[in-house]
């Protein structure tokens, strides 16, 4: 027998299309957008399928029967940030406005117009042989009613902002072709570039922020149908963990008051005249926990936050592109 070597991770492509209407699938030669530079290898959806082991009354202490219950599509994506190519789909609603050569794009979420979040069919590639052909051992695949019900924003020293988000999906086929892609070769936000303002101050020391934005997301299971006909947003949780390096007493006394002092927290990456990223949350209250160690004095805080929006100006026209 001849030897079969197994599939390899870095080989993996990805690409997306906006959905016109919710679980209608793009045609896959359309699903041809680039998400970003993938930072992990992705957790491809797979059928998560709910199998309980049913116990009759007839004296054995064996599973009588095993049943096959509700069936949804699950995963995640790890990705560095070069645009605002995947930001309407983590918050709900994108708004732009402006003209050539400086377009402003708005983004919220948790808002009746941002609500229900928008979909989109993506198309994943295994190229086995990295030949850069679709061969017959490759995995191709097309997901459609795909949603992104919870991300990650991760700001660390020296690196680049990632984002983590879990996938939901409400079907899935198996593909023969892979659609033709342009790679996108913007360089991506750095930390370097990011400039936190909290409690009207600006935090040169801060070594790591994360944003999370979660909306809490359940398939929608219903009569006489296996797999689920929605993707239900419930109630939107933000929350923000950072690690700050005290400089003088004016955060310690901010953070000790009583009541908690809400605060907020916007980070600003700047990469141009025209060319920067904003994310901002409103009414964060902290929660603390003072390090003390040979480099400093740290402060890890996490906030519990009630808003959050992104605004991105650059010279693209709209996107997805």
């Amino acid at each position: 027998m001849s030897y079969v070597p197994p599939l390899v991770n870095e080989f993996w492509r990805l690409a997306f299309d906006k959905e016109a209407t919710f679980g209608i699938g793009e045609t896959i030669a359309d699903v041809n957008k680039w998400v970003g530079v993938l930072e992990d290898d992705p957790e491809i959806p797979v059928p998560d399928v709910d199998v309980q082991n049913r116990y009759g009354v007839d004296g054995d202490a064996k599973s009588t029967v095993t049943t096959q219950g509700a069936i949804g599509y699950t995963g995640k994506l790890s990705w560095l940030v070069q645009n605002a190519q995947m930001l309407e789909f983590i918050f709900g609603r994108i708004q732009t406005s402006g003209t050539t050569p400086t377009f402003t794009h708005d983004f919220d979420a948790g808002t009746a117009l941002s609500r229900p979040l928008p979909s989109f069919t993506m198309a994943i590639w295994n190229d086995k042989d990295g030949d850069g052909t679709v061969d017959a051992e490759d995995i191709v695949g097309r997901f459609s009613g795909c949603k992104l019900p919870k991300a990650v924003f991760t700001s660390v020293q020296g690196e680049a902002l990632k984002i983590e988000a879990d996938l939901m999906a409400i079907n899935a086929e198996d593909q023969s072709t892979f659609p033709s892609q342009t790679t996108v070769t913007t360089q991506p936000y750095m930390f370097d570039e990011c400039q936190l303002t909290v409690f009207g101050a600006v935090f040169a020391r801060a070594k790591e922020v994360t944003i999370t934005l979660d909306h809490q997301a359940e398939f929608g299971h219903y009569l006489n149908d296996q797999k689920p006909i929605d993707i239900v947003e419930g109630q939107m949780k933000v929350e923000v963990s950072a690690v700050l390096v005290i400089e003088d007493d004016n955060l310690w006394d901010l953070l000790l008051a009583n009541p908690l002092v809400a605060t907020t927290i916007t980070l600003l990456y700047t990469r141009g005249a025209i060319d920067t990223l904003q994310l901002q949350v409103t009414n964060a209250v902290p929660k603390i926990k003072i390090n003390t160690g040979e480099r400093g004095v740290e402060a890890p805080i996490d906030f519990i936050c009630e808003d959050i929006t992104a605004q991105v100006i650059d010279s693209v026209t709209s996107y997805p592109v």
